[in-house]
């Protein structure tokens, strides 16, 4: 197998004063300007477009300190102390307690975001739903639109995915299969620590209320996003934690899947092989990547050759053009800057850990995402659009992913089978929730 095995992201504590032995970063890593921004980011730019709709620019001021003082108050000794304190009995009635008000949340939220009293909503699940109830009745799904006129623009990924909850009534109860399933692998990461998942959870929910919102109106983006995250983390640790051949190759199926949800994701395959190259036989790193691509394509394309007039997710590029009447779009820029982001960072030494893949993936969504907030804000003759900061989904769960791998290396190498046997004492866990390496 090619490729060593690597320690991650983090480093051990140096030995010396109690805060270097507690820790598990180095005090250089605690205090790196650039993490602290990063992880203040990561939180807040996914919901600007909620900041910016409530209280206007200085509300996005507003939004990163208010993001920024929740981080420096989760590294408080006192919260940290309290959750060291915590049995894990006590931790798991807390968590379930959460689970069960994020179900009530979208019981309550979900019904009045679609009932009209607060504006029009948002029809993205109706597009889903329409377009999965066509496929499951064996029709072309791309022939109908929605409530407020807008073409159906998932793609056929989207809707094998949603296939399962659709015939239980319903594309929006996947949130509620692919969030728990992220939520048990942090858990699993973190050395089945509860406590400290459910406080990453909560950090997460406060200081990136798009979460929360994308849960209460139904919107996929999230959905679409945590699918990616989770079949690319787990086939680029394949080769470390030893997995069959046979289910290796079923994690690149179902990768390939998933790419076919949304375009953007499939700029993460630079990435991906840089990654696959160093940890699996040359070979398998080009069969598996070829096998991510053949199957996204073949899931797609026969929907595209068998209509391609009506194949509307094509048509909603047009609402992306940079002013009326030009043939310059964002669909086109925007994806130039992304590939040309993903091929600088697939050097293989920017990606030797899993951690470090994660968050190049996130950046490559990112520089997409901020493309298209200038861009169109430019068509409007103003500096920045907020508004599509909605897409932040894209790239936010990519980060979480590279934070709890860096946290997780800390203490036992990420990229090694024993992801479960991470210390459960106080002391190496403290500084689970501080800033990102």
């Amino acid at each position: 197998m090619r490729g060593s095995k690597h320690q991650g992201d983090g480093l051990p504590a140096k030995s010396g004063s109690g805060a270097d032995i507690d820790s598990p970063l180095p005090p250089a890593a605690k205090s790196s300007v650039a993490a602290d921004i990063g992880l203040v980011s990561l939180l807040t730019v996914p919901s600007l477009f909620l900041f910016d709709k409530f209280g206007g620019h200085l509300g996005s001021v507003v939004a990163f300190v208010y993001v920024a003082a929740l981080i420096r108050l989760s590294n408080h000794p006192a919260l940290i102390g309290r959750l060291d304190g915590m049995s894990e009995r006590q931790a798991r009635i807390l968590a379930g307690a959460t689970t069960l008000a994020v179900i009530v949340l979208f019981a309550v939220l979900y019904p009045l975001s679609n009932s009209g009293r607060f504006g029009q909503g948002s029809d993205n699940d109706e597009a889903l739903n329409l377009a999965t109830t066509s496929l499951l009745n064996g029709q072309f799904p791309y022939r109908h639109v929605t409530y407020l006129g807008n073409q159906l623009s998932p793609l056929p990924g989207s809707l094998v995915f949603a296939s399962p909850f659709v015939l239980l009534g319903n594309a929006v109860y996947q949130m509620f299969f692919w969030l728990p399933l992220a939520a048990f692998l942090v858990w699993r990461s973190w050395g089945r620590h509860t406590g400290r998942s459910l406080a990453f959870f909560w950090l997460v929910a406060l200081g990136c209320p798009a979460v929360l919102y994308q849960v209460a109106v139904g919107n996929d983006y999230a959905v679409n996003a945590l699918v990616v995250t989770i079949f690319s983390f787990m086939l680029a640790t394949a080769g470390d934690r030893n997995t069959s051949t046979a289910g290796t190759y079923a994690l690149a199926v179902g990768l390939g899947v998933a790419l076919s949800s949304r375009p953007n994701f499939l700029l993460i395959l630079p990435l991906l092989f840089s990654r696959l190259w160093q940890k699996q036989p040359p070979g398998r790193a080009l069969g598996l990547t070829a096998l991510v691509i053949g199957v996204a394509g073949a899931v797609t394309l026969p929907f595209f050759l068998y209509d391609p007039e009506h194949f509307s997710p094509t048509h909603a590029l047009s609402k992306l053009s940079l002013n009326r009447g030009s043939s310059t779009h964002i669909g086109v820029i925007v994806p130039i800057l992304g590939f040309v982001v993903a091929c600088v960072l697939a050097r293989p030494a920017w990606n030797k850990s899993v951690g470090a893949f994660l968050r190049n993936a996130a950046l490559v969504q990112a520089s997409m995402v901020l493309g298209v907030v200038v861009v169109t804000g430019m068509s409007q003759h103003r500096w920045v659009d907020l508004y599509p900061t909605i897409y932040g989904q894209f790239f936010l769960y990519f980060g979480l992913g590279a934070f709890v791998a860096s946290k997780a290396s800390a203490h036992t190498p990420m990229d090694l089978p024993a992801l479960n046997e991470c210390p459960r004492n106080a002391a190496s866990l403290q500084g689970l929730v501080s800033q990102p390496q």
